[in-house]
């Protein structure tokens, strides 16, 4: 999935569903990482923000751009959705192709990617799940 201009994958294991964007419902008294709640078919769902956890500039819409598209991620007991200004596919990444993150990254991004992969000949950050799930379980309480 793409976020701003930054290429981003989560393992497919904790990839719950991809839909259509939803307005998240305010939670009063809160905001930053949390954007609100989405229902999703009955069930509520924490959006988070996941540009500002990752310290990735918001994208500017313009005609003309894939559509934008909300995912839901899940491991074990914990679920919440985030928007993605595109989605891509599921493809597979062998390990050995993983290599470390860029020093230039921002610390954020650095701290919660495993590694980063080449795909069509653009760099996508492979998620660390379990860091990602730790951090915004700690952000948002």
């Amino acid at each position: 999935f793409r976020l701003g201009d930054e290429w981003l994958a989560p393992p497919v294991g904790v990839l719950g569903e991809v839909t259509r964007p939803r307005s998240p419902h305010r939670i009063p008294h809160r905001g930053g990482l949390l954007a609100g709640l989405v229902n999703i078919r009955g069930e509520l769902h924490l959006c988070v923000r996941l540009d500002l956890l990752l310290g990735v500039a918001a994208h500017e819409h313009r005609s003309g751009d894939p559509s934008p598209r909300l995912i839901v991620v899940r491991r074990d007991t914990e679920g919440w959705a985030f928007a993605a200004d595109e989605v891509d596919q599921v493809h597979r990444v062998p390990g050995h192709s993983l290599t470390p993150p860029a020093p230039t990254l921002t610390r954020a991004h650095t701290k919660l990617t495993r590694g980063v992969f080449r795909l069509d000949k653009r760099p996508v950050g492979l998620l660390d799940d379990a860091r990602v799930f730790q951090t915004v379980r700690e952000r948002i309480r």
